[in-house]
């Protein structure tokens, strides 16, 4: 608001400024057009009655007409006399611009404003060319005669953009609070009344109530800021849920706790009779200790004894060594002895199995031979049938005779073919028996 209210007090002072120097412009040349009469006929008198006539009409507005030296030739104003047009400015910007306006002939951009006795004026510069009408007195050599400055008061005009800008300022600031009134009541509406909420529900926990609910409504971020004091409810009334369990464990923990702080003194006591017990125990043990420091002299003693022993048996485990490996010499002298009995042990058993064999043969031969009487008691019987009954009977009786002392002495050679074998078996057990005790006793 304050921007507009700037802008539009610029606007109406460019405005003023526009209109002034369009006014002066027109001014000026009408003035230009009745000077150029009276100076075509050379009558300068003439032509200060007609500025002495325009300040009459014009009692605000001043015009001064000065040569290309700054001359002042004519002005509405008769104290002025023939002084300098720089006497009657102060603004240092204006003269620069009087000068350049000399040299090129260019009328400046904008009017000059300017506070004389306290009344805002405003200076417009016009240049005076030399033109054809002109050459007959001033020749035309110079592209510039001179120049012109109006000076018209502004009071009245800034007086009106004053009032303008009072207006302007009363009517923005009566807008503007009307605004800053909406605004407030919006601000109250929206804001101020989910606050209010907001605040109560925060002094509801604060009191302790952790089940006060915020109403959520829209999207905007008071309805987050709702939300969020909704869900810190949550999770205050969970974590006090929580505490609240874990005081009724620590509450059964301490029971718990004092029930063993009572075992634990009476575990004291029980530890404190004890550590008496122990106490005697040691001094028990201190004495027992003297007499195992006794006992240990002692075994000290008994050690060198056992000391002198030991070097005692090296040197009979030294004569042992010697006497041991004279014994192995013989050892291995008996293992061959062994071995060569053992060989000829099994040649014996071998010797057994044969005559076993030729028993078994003989005893076959005995079953033939029982064969051999059958037949011949069959011949007798068929000889008795045929009447030659004692010849028959007669040597069926000695076959008979001869087969029973063959029988005899197969089994007697059998039993005694059984019986060197059994003995070559034992003799070959003893061999292997005798001959493993001799690898150890060698080894």
């Amino acid at each position: 608001m304050g921007t507009m209210i700037t802008l539009n007090i610029r606007g109406e002072n460019a405005m003023v400024k526009a209109q002034m120097k369009h006014q002066g412009h027109r001014l000026f040349h009408s003035v230009e057009a009745s000077m150029n009469g009276s100076l075509a006929v050379g009558n300068n008198e003439m032509v200060r009655q007609q500025f002495w006539k325009f300040k009459e009409e014009i009692p605000d507005a001043d015009i001064f007409v000065f040569d290309f030296k700054k001359a002042i030739a004519f002005a509405t104003d008769l104290d002025v006399g023939e002084k300098g047009v720089d006497t009657l400015i102060k603004d240092k910007a204006a003269i620069k611009a009087i000068a350049r306006m000399l040299e090129n002939g260019e009328e400046p951009a904008e009017p000059f404003e300017e506070w004389i006795n306290g009344i805002p004026y405003l200076t417009i510069f016009y240049p005076i060319l030399n033109e054809a009408q002109c050459f007959h007195c001033h020749g035309s050599s110079r592209k510039v005669l001179g120049g012109a400055m109006i000076r018209v008061s502004a009071q009245k005009a800034f007086a009106t953009i004053r009032a303008a800008r009072n207006r302007n300022i009363v009517i923005g600031a009566v807008g503007l609070g009307i605004i800053i009134m909406l605004i407030y009541a919006s601000f109250q509406r929206l804001v101020n009344r989910q606050i209010q909420v907001l605040l109560g529900a925060t002094r509801r926990i604060g009191e302790g109530d952790l089940t006060c609910r915020c109403e959520v409504k829209g999207r905007n971020e008071m309805s987050h800021i709702c939300q969020q004091i909704n869900d810190m409810s949550d999770n205050l009334r969970n974590m006090f849920k929580d505490i609240l369990s874990g005081s009724e464990t620590m509450a059964s923990s301490s029971a718990e706790l004092s029930a063993i702080s009572q075992k634990m003194s009476l575990g004291a006591e029980q530890t404190s009779e004890k550590s008496s017990a122990v106490a005697t125990a040691a001094e028990e043990m201190s004495a027992n200790m003297t007499s195992v420091a006794s006992a240990m002299e002692q075994t000290s003693t008994n050690v060198g004894m056992m000391a002198t022993a030991a070097e005692q048996m090296t040197a009979t485990i030294h004569e042992i060594a010697q006497n041991s490996e004279t014994a192995r010499s013989i050892t291995d002298e008996a293992v061959s002895q062994a071995q060569r009995a053992s060989a000829k042990i099994e040649e014996l058993g071998k010797a057994a199995n044969e005559i076993g064999m030729v028993t078994e043969t003989i005893t076959e031969i005995s079953e033939q031979t029982n064969l051999l009487a059958l037949n011949a008691n069959i011949e007798a019987a068929r000889a008795e049938v045929n009447q030659n009954v004692a010849q028959s009977s007669a040597v069926s009786a000695e076959i008979a005779k001869d087969i029973s002392d063959v029988n005899q002495a197969a089994a007697e050679m059998s039993n005694s073919s059984s019986q060197i074998n059994l003995s070559a078996q034992k003799l070959s057990k003893l061999a292997d028996q005798l001959k493993e005790m001799v690898k150890r006793f060698s080894v």
